[in-house]
């Protein structure tokens, strides 16, 4: 997709841009599912990684373990960047290269 000169950037890209600086500590972004996900990794590469997390409604009434998957990209000029999301498995996606790179990938069943 390409987008003009003048459109804005895209959320993940947008929202983690941050200034140089020794060690910076990486802004997460979240897309929305892990074919987006894959979509950054194919273009920018970079560490992935996952973790179980702790998911709750808004309102507190309900909470779930997730598994996040994480890409991590050092951007010359920019510093460390995140992109993740939750998986999905209705989404399905084993075959994607993303879930390829993960270390351990039997954390996720096919």
């Amino acid at each position: 997709m390409r987008r003009s000169p003048d459109a804005s950037a895209p959320h993940w890209a947008s929202a983690t841009a941050s200034p140089a600086r020794k060690k910076a500590r990486p802004r997460p972004a979240t897309v929305w599912c892990q074919h987006e996900l894959n979509a950054v990794y194919e273009r920018a590469g970079g560490t992935v990684t996952t973790r179980t997390v702790q998911r709750t409604t808004h309102g507190g009434e309900s909470t779930w373990d997730a598994t996040e998957i994480t890409v991590t990209v050092d951007l010359p000029g920019i510093g460390p960047v995140e992109a993740f999301t939750d998986w999905y498995e209705e989404y399905g996606g084993h075959d994607l290269p993303l879930m390829q790179a993960i270390p351990n990938a039997h954390l996720i069943a096919a």
